[in-house]
């Protein structure tokens, strides 16, 4: 079948129920006059029918190119190209399906394989390519190329492009989209690539979003997935956005997440958002060189990160408000911020393995800043992070604590963290620093090598008294070489230790200038290996 060149009323070709098969077919340079007009029918209507399309193209369809209403449709390399459809608004200013200049879906199911959506869009509405309202759409191998962009026909240019999903946008129905690739994808406001809501899930395996430039919304620039009951991934690649101020990802309000190969880079803002998720999962994923956070957990309960690399970002490497980030054996390497260069954190924090190296803070906590919350840490290695060495307000090289209740750490190593207040860790208005099993050493500061705090009580112990864990090899340029307690006005922290190597002169590598110091109160230097120092009030014993 051949249409071209015509101008229909209302459609070319429609089918209302039985079975429709369209294949080695083209249906082009076709419109729906007047195109703004208030019906509800595409240049190819399909409805209550099973549909087959194949080997098809539908290029240069003005008013969606195809319209399925409680139909199933399956489609395979077949050819979307520069449909488009712009809003009709009445005479009491309601617009009439703004939405899908390729395809505009109710209460259906389309199954594609092979296809290509290019140059589709549409005006003041969503959906550039797709739209699917109450529609399962299954993609497999599917292609979309600059869909989302200005439209090529003269309207009004305050309505010229989508609002929301530059090429899908779907709500109310599952969406599994697998092996399929989005290329210069645009919208107004919202995702410029996929826009998913209110579905029941949402599954994407080796999915590539490659150069978007979303709108200025709170909305992922590249995709988002809002009020979804489950949302599954494994491989999505995302990379060239042009958009500041825009994350790549969210995911909005949505319970259960399990994101795994997830691949960020040179993102120009944050990468990933996780918005009041009940519990998520990020595993075996790259966030390298996000201009802004890695990922932001905002709030919800539970956030669990494994064996995911965080390199180079410069907001943070996770920013999380939920009530609890489990992180495991992740390597943070080289992220900064203006607090918690690699993590920042207002809930409980829980890390087992993890590597920080390198990452530093304005102002407080190099590798982890905890702000209210508590920090429990199982061989985990913090090496070479640091805070600014000059700036009296700068505290702790690699952990900073503020407000919580512990800061606990077992078979933990520091070794080269600096800054200019508790060169390892630095301990504010509560938080109990416990190094069990740990090794504090080769950190600088200029008041507290190793360990700086103010108010609460602190620990140092060995469960082996031959063992060479301990504060050693530390240094300040002014006081407190291992140790460094504020006993001022109403704060009296305490320092107690157990079979903790504090190291000797003879060993080289004792402390310096001393073990502990105080403000206002009487250093001690000479506590040596395997000590059990107790220290408060200003002095030790």
């Amino acid at each position: 079948v051949v249409v071209q060149d015509a101008s229909v009323d209302n459609h070319a070709l429609s089918v209302e129920g039985g079975t429709f098969a369209l294949t080695n077919s083209v249906l082009t340079r076709t419109s729906r006059v007047p195109a703004y007009s208030d019906d509800e029918h595409g240049i190819l209507y399909i409805v209550d029918a099973f549909a087959e399309i194949s080997n098809t193209e539908l290029s240069e369809l003005f008013g969606h190119a195809a319209r399925i209403e409680d139909a199933t449709v399956y489609t395979e390399y077949t050819t979307w190209d520069t449909n488009y459809h712009v809003a009709f608004v009445s005479s009491t200013n309601s617009v009439r399906d703004p939405w899908g200049g390729a395809i505009i879906a109710y209460r259906s199911s389309i199954l594609d394989e092979g296809s290509t959506f290019s140059d589709n869009s549409t005006a003041y509405g969503s959906g550039g390519a797709i739209y699917a309202s109450e529609t399962d759409l299954e993609m497999v191998g599917t292609t979309f190329v600059h869909n989302g962009h200005p439209l090529p026909v003269e309207v009004d240019p305050d309505q010229d492009e989508p609002y929301d999903g530059g090429a899908i946008y779907a709500s109310g129905g599952e969406v599994d989209l697998d092996t399929v690739r989005f290329e210069d994808s645009n919208s107004t406001s919202g995702s410029a690539a996929i826009e998913v809501s209110s579905a029941p899930l949402v599954v994407l395996n080796d999915v590539v979003i490659d150069t978007t430039s979303g709108g200025d919304g709170f909305s992922g620039q590249a995709a988002s997935f809002w009020s979804v009951d489950e949302l599954v991934v494994d491989g999505l690649e995302v990379k060239g956005g042009t958009s500041e101020g825009r994350a790549m990802i969210l995911a909005g309000y949505t319970p259960h997440i399990d994101l795994r190969n997830l691949d960020f880079v040179d993102a120009p803002d944050a990468c990933l958002i996780l918005d009041e998720a009940e519990d998520a999962v990020v595993t075996e994923s790259t966030f390298e060189r996000c201009a802004g956070y890695g990922i932001w957990v905002d709030g919800g309960a539970s956030v669990q990160l494994t064996d995911n690399v965080f390199d180079g970002n410069t907001s943070n490497a996770v920013l999380s408000t939920a009530d609890a980030l489990y992180t495991e054996n992740n390597v943070y390497d080289g992220n900064s911020a203006g607090g918690g260069g690699a993590i920042y954190s207002t809930g409980t924090v829980h890390s087992c393995g993890d590597t920080f190296t390198g990452n530093t803070a304005g102002d407080d906590g190099g590798a982890v800043a905890v702000h209210e919350g508590d920090l429990d840490a199982t061989d985990t290695t913090f090496t070479g992070n640091s805070t600014s060495t000059t700036s009296g307000s700068s505290f702790g090289g690699a952990v900073y604590g503020l407000y919580g209740a512990e800061l606990a750490f077992d078979s933990c190593t520091f070794s080269g963290n600096a800054a200019y207040l508790g060169g390892a860790v630095a301990a504010l208005y509560g938080p109990d620093v416990s190094l069990a099993d740990s090794v504090v050493t080769a950190n600088t500061a200029e008041y507290g090598g190793g360990l700086l705090a103010i108010e609460g009580d602190h620990s140092c112990t060995s469960s082996a008294s031959s063992s060479t864990h301990g504060i050693y090899a530390n240094e300040a340029d002014s006081d407190g070489g291992g140790v460094y307690l504020y006993n001022f006005n109403s704060y009296s922290p305490t320092f107690s230790g157990t079979d903790c190597d504090m190291g000797t002169s003879a060993a080289g590598d004792d402390n310096d200038p001393d073990d502990v110091g105080w403000y206002s109160g009487t250093a001690t230097s000479s506590y040596g290996s395997n000590a059990d120092p107790s220290c408060s009030s200003g002095s030790c014993s």
